[in-house]
């Protein structure tokens, strides 16, 4: 039975060939918005893989509509591939978008 809460979903997409740690950003996100949650008085839901290809993003929208996120984060680390949008597009939760700031060259040749 679902509760009275909101429920937040986070899912992260990335481009599989765009350099920096992608993953490392994602967890902060996610670890900032488990903090909250209790404070701001919501349920969260995070789909843990990042997702670079349309097939993962279709596991990770049925998993979002099964647990009946009302909002749910598609957060960027890295640019984001269209076609993994598209699934994320179609689910019944709202959706907002979020990225980080691209890395500049220096932060990631050294």
């Amino acid at each position: 039975m679902k509760s009275n809460k909101v429920t937040i979903g986070l899912i992260g997409v990335i481009h599989p060939n765009m350099p920096g740690n992608d993953q490392d950003v994602f967890q902060k996100v996610s670890q900032s918005l488990d903090k909250v949650k209790d404070q701001m008085d919501f349920e969260y839901v995070v789909w843990p893989e990042l997702l670079g290809i349309e097939e993962e993003a279709e596991k990770a929208s049925r998993f979002i509509d099964d647990k009946g996120v009302d909002f749910t984060f598609i957060f960027s680390a890295s640019l984001g591939v269209d076609r993994v949008l598209l699934p994320l597009a179609r689910m019944k939760s709202a959706i907002g978008l979020w990225s980080a700031q691209e890395p500049k060259k220096a932060e990631f040749c050294n």
